[in-house]
């Protein structure tokens, strides 16, 4: 019976390599692998353990509490497909997709999240990454993201990164964030889990509007298709 005789943790990536009779079979996310109950030593086949981690991502990817950044993932690439529709969105989920380890190695942290890259359609030449924020009902006229979306954004410094807001109610908006290069104050919401924010509003110099970010990539792409002829 074939077993794994080998596991090992990448901290950058945040995947556990296993291997079976040293071989290397996968990379699984750590809170996949954590389920998983098996360590070096564990008899199971190459098939069987694929077999058992594409169980658990179906499970996991059924979990209410993933519903509303799927449903906010599946809107933002319907809003780019309307009106960009030169671009081409590809959904990083950091947390699953161990297929992705050379995009996923571009980012400088260990995640546990998803975030959007855009393409120029038909192209390799990413246009911009996308962090997503979600918020249910947006607060008055302030708009509050987590701050880790505003931190990874800022550190990805070979990248056009941005943030986008996706505010649900009492009207759908997407609020677009370009975060400067500079330490913001965050404010924590009480009764909320991971309660860390940070705030933002129509006069914030980061915001732009759907318009106004429409020109703006608009232009991108222009320059783009300019340089490389």
């Amino acid at each position: 019976m074939s077993k794994i005789t080998q596991i090992q943790t990448n901290k950058q990536t945040g995947r556990v390599s296993v291997y079976i009779d040293y071989h290397f079979c996968v990379a699984i996310r750590q809170n996949i692998w954590g389920e998983m109950n098996l360590h070096e030593g564990s008899e199971i086949s190459r098939a069987e353990l694929r077999k058992q981690e594409a169980a658990l991502w179906k499970k996991y990817n059924r979990l209410p509490s993933r519903r509303p950044i799927q449903q906010t993932m599946n809107r933002i690439v319907q809003w780019f497909s309307k009106y960009l529709p030169d671009l081409e969105g590809k959904i990083i989920d950091f947390r699953l997709d161990y297929n992705n380890d050379k995009m996923v190695s571009n980012y400088s942290s260990t995640r546990n999240d998803q975030n959007i890259n855009l393409f120029l359609k038909g192209t390799a030449t990413e246009v911009i990454t996308l962090e997503v924020a979600v918020a249910e009902i947006q607060r008055g006229t302030n708009y509050w993201v987590k701050t880790d979306k505003i931190v990874f954004a800022q550190s990805q410094l070979q990248k056009n990164a941005w943030v986008v807001l996706h505010c649900k109610y009492p009207v759908e908006k997407f609020v677009w964030i370009k975060p400067r290069n500079k330490e913001y104050k965050h404010e924590e919401l009480i009764g909320v889990a991971n309660s860390h924010f940070i705030t933002f509003n129509d006069e914030s110099p980061e915001v732009y509007s759907s318009q106004r970010f429409y020109d703006y990539i608009q232009k991108k792409i222009e320059e783009i298709r300019i340089k490389n002829k």
